[in-house]
């Protein structure tokens, strides 16, 4: 049988998406310079499920789950508002 193992330079990779090295780098490293903002995809996700139960409590599931996204989305926007003012 024959070794059919694909090797491949590392830098080939990289041929097709424009971007080189140092520019990879740099990216990685002002999104890691950015780490202090807040993300409100948790709170969104709390809420659903959160109202979701609250709904299956009262009988009407989809009511739940429609008034936690409300919820949510409302908190997650008011929270990338004051990261927005605080200039995060």
């Amino acid at each position: 049988m024959e070794n059919w193992t694909c090797r491949v330079h590392p830098g080939a990779l990289l041929q097709n998406t424009g971007l080189t090295r140092p520019a990879r780098r740099g990216m990685a490293r002002s999104m890691i310079q950015n780490q202090k903002s807040f993300a409100g995809g948790i709170l969104i996700t709390l809420c659903l499920l959160i109202g979701a139960a609250i709904g299956i409590a009262f009988g009407q599931p989809s009511a739940g789950f429609v008034g936690g996204l409300a919820t949510g989305s409302l908190v997650a926007l008011a929270l990338a508002v004051r990261d927005k003012r605080r200039g995060r």
